[in-house]
């Protein structure tokens, strides 16, 4: 199961890392990975988010809720919200907007 579980994030790690922000006080931990970084507005140009929620000791945590919001710029997410897999990954596609200009999501992470 560790070795799917390397074997997925070493093909995340190679898409363009977006945020990613560590508390010493939490217990869970996510990364926010985008696979397309420049989509053309007023297009159908899409990307996919991936979000890779884990616990302090790297060990990727399954069923928690990911909710995909655009806190900035213009364009739509296909599915808002989604829950992470065995894995640790829940996905989602982001579909251009028809302004130009950097575009902000968040996800945010609950149980």
């Amino acid at each position: 199961m560790l070795t799917k579980y390397n074997q997925l994030k070493d093909l995340i790690d190679k898409f363009a890392k977006i945020d990613k922000k560590r508390d010493s006080n939490l217990s869970a931990y996510a990364s926010l990975y985008v696979g397309k970084r420049d989509l053309k507005a007023g297009t159908s140009d899409y990307t996919t988010i991936t979000c890779i929620v884990h616990n302090s000791f790297g060990e990727p945590l399954k069923g928690k809720t990911v909710e995909f919001i655009i806190t900035g710029g213009d364009g739509t997410i296909e599915k808002p919200t989604g829950i992470t897999n065995s894995g640790g990954i829940a996905t989602t596609t982001y579909t251009a907007g028809d302004l130009k200009g950097p575009v902000e999501v968040t996800a945010l992470v609950s149980d």
